[in-house]
């Protein structure tokens, strides 16, 4: 009987070991990203989705700091098209119709954030900060300053593979022509893998 719980022992200290969450001396790490997005709409809850870069720079055992770029595109909008024609009988007859446009990254947000993240664990934290967002498309460009607040799950490997899962709001104002502002909210969740060095 010893030598069963001994041998469990011995298996489950190597599966720790191979694949569980370490502390180690490795400070600084690349993530990329992918988040879909929502934002409240004219129509609803309008769609779009991001992708990053950034770099973190571990300051303490509980304090990390990070930035990056971020580019947000809005993938699809909902256009209504109105048509009228006269039938072969002489009367007007019209029709609506939606569909949805794919509008790729000709319009979108690049977002420069500068977060801080602190870890409860090893695996559980909260980040926060402001971010420079830049709107561009054919038409115009304009800039303004925003806010993220999130809350995340993140997984290391003994390798330096890290994934994580970052649910976040986001806070967004654009300064428009004229000095006018417009104002959003994003809330989204990130999924992302990084490596650890």
């Amino acid at each position: 009987m010893k030598k069963i719980k001994l041998i469990i022992l011995l298996i489950v200290a190597f599966t720790v070991n191979l694949y569980g969450q370490i502390e180690t001396d490795k400070k600084n790490m690349v993530r990329v990203h992918i988040a879909p997005n929502y934002w409240p709409g004219n129509n609803g809850f309008e769609r779009s989705i991001s992708f990053g870069l950034d770099y973190s720079r571990r300051l303490s055992s509980r304090w990390s700091i990070f930035g990056g770029i971020e580019e947000i595109g809005f993938i699809s909008r909902n256009k209504i098209k109105n048509t009228s024609w006269e039938d072969e009988d002489g009367m007007h007859v019209s029709a609506t119709s939606k569909h949805r446009k794919i509008l790729g990254f000709n319009a979108g947000i690049i977002t420069i954030p500068v977060q801080l993240k602190f870890n409860f664990n090893n695996h559980v934290y909260l980040n926060t900060g402001p971010s420079l967002d830049v709107y561009h498309s054919k038409y115009n460009n304009e800039a303004g300053l925003g806010w993220r607040f999130g809350a995340g799950y993140e997984h290391a490997f003994n390798n330096g593979i890290t994934l994580y899962l970052n649910p976040f709001l986001k806070w967004s104002s654009i300064l428009i022509d004229f000095g006018n502002e417009a104002s959003y909210v994003v809330f989204g969740t990130s999924l992302g893998i990084g490596y650890k060095f």
